[in-house]
């Protein structure tokens, strides 16, 4: 290694920390020693994920060599999906939502996204709509996924435990045109959006944009991980469209593939 020059790893942690000094939590998760790893084996999952434990925390482990290859949406530049989970993590806290904590280290000797395993099962939403609390949470986070632009938004990437908590957004933050103005068609899943298409904003969530779409400091923390300009200027876009509509968007609500390059 040349004079100057930092290691992989050390490169890596200066450019993680960003936005705001971990906290204690982060902290264990980021430097905590990973015990009793053990494969997750469903015949469903898409990239190869692992169970462990930080101390008496459970994590879920994804290492970068077990995503899948190749494009899983055509919006989405493969490659950058740990970062984006990153990317997405912090978005959730400037709109008042709460994601299970993540940070990506090195285990193993390759890269990794290290979650803080909640321990609840994944639930329908319509069973999670009963009650008015779950619903107001269901439709912060479809106000999340139209933000941050998720395209993988199921039952299955959601935790019912005290509250919901949203969880896998590998594929978020999509780089070419696909819905930043909130009037196309998408390929994806959006069933949190679905439950809310079409409603009117309140006066607190359009706040809520107005101070995200100013927040500078938190675009600069996205591009330090790697997440190109012209993703975060998609982000901006769908920010500026919902202060212009000042509701949810009708589309895209359903799980459309869409292989016309004049969508995407």
């Amino acid at each position: 290694m040349g004079r100057g020059q930092s290691s992989p790893t050390t490169f890596y942690l200066e450019r993680i920390r960003t936005h705001a000094p971990l906290n204690s939590q982060e902290q264990l998760l980021q430097y905590g020693n990973i015990d009793d790893v053990k494969e997750i084996r469903e015949k469903d999952l898409t990239n190869r994920v692992f169970r462990g434990k930080i101390g008496d925390v459970p994590v879920i482990i994804k290492p970068e060599s077990g995503l899948a290859p190749g494009k899983i949406r055509l919006q989405i530049k493969p490659g950058l999906e740990l970062y984006r989970e990153r990317a997405a993590y912090l978005v959730a806290p400037e709109m008042g939502l709460k994601c299970p904590t993540l940070v990506i280290r090195f285990y193993n000797g390759e890269r990794c996204s290290v979650q803080e395993d909640v321990q609840g099962q994944c639930g329908s939403y319509l069973a999670d709509m009963r009650t008015e609390e779950r619903a107001k949470l269901l439709r912060e986070i479809a106000l999340f996924d139209v933000v941050v632009g998720n395209t993988d938004r199921h039952y299955r990437n959601l935790r019912s435990a005290d509250i919901i908590y949203p969880i896998d957004h590998g594929l978020c933050l999509p780089d070419n045109k696909g819905w930043s103005r909130l009037d196309g068609v998408s390929e994806g899943n959006y069933e949190a959006l679905d439950a809310n298409k079409g409603f009117f904003l309140s006066d607190k969530e359009i706040k809520k944009l107005q101070l995200l779409a100013d927040n500078e400091e938190l675009y600069a923390s996205i591009l330090s991980l790697g997440v190109g300009r012209q993703a975060i200027q998609r982000m901006k876009d769908r920010i500026a469209a919902l202060l212009e509509k000042q509701r949810f968007p009708e589309y895209p609500c359903r799980f459309i593939m869409s292989r016309n390059p004049s969508t995407i």
